[in-house]
């Protein structure tokens, strides 16, 4: 029992971190991005753990790609709000449905996998669970590259820009 609490502890561990993410992301821009960036890292992170679970039989192991496997699914949970938090606050007839939609298919996606995953594990069937996380890791990449999620590119020259904190000092209201 208690080495199942300290697995569920590793595996939770991206979601108790997300304010230092969201720090990370305000702060730190990659790539010109404040958020683009950070979501193709975490995809990148996301589709190698789902890969290392082909790979390892190693405890471990596991609860990390699995932590990292979360911390993919948390850094787009804290980045999209964000960013819906923000085109509300643009527009105002907006309200809460934007809230209640994401709401919705994020509970029917919970249905989805719960449902999926309790067959096939009582089946034993952990290959074609593991490849169907490794594809639900690659799909959110499709519409961050085409820019579904609306961000204006920093024009700094360099790949990871520290922002100017004296302009935000400046310019904090």
């Amino acid at each position: 029992a208690a080495t199942l609490q300290i697995y569920i502890l590793v595996v939770m561990m991206p979601w108790t971190i997300k304010p230092i993410i969201g720090l990370c992301s305000d702060y730190i821009l990659i790539g010109g991005y404040h958020k683009r960036g950070w979501l193709i890292s975490s995809v990148l992170i996301g589709v190698v753990s789902s890969i290392f679970l082909f790979l390892t039989e190693n405890h471990f192991l596991l609860v990390l790609c699995f932590a990292g496997i979360n911390f993919q699914v948390a850094l787009y949970d804290l980045l999209s709000e964000g960013k819906y938090a923000e085109i509300r606050k643009k527009n105002d007839r907006l309200g809460s449905d934007l809230t209640t939609l994401t709401q919705a298919f994020q509970m029917a996606g919970i249905l989805v996998g719960t449902t999926f995953v309790g067959f096939l594990s009582d089946a034993h069937l952990y290959r074609i669970m593991y490849m169907l996380i490794l594809v639900f890791c690659l799909l959110p990449l499709i519409p961050t590259l085409l820019g579904w999620l609306p961000e204006e590119r920093d024009g700094r020259k360099r790949w990871i820009q520290l922002v100017d904190l004296e302009d935000i000092r400046n310019n904090w209201k």
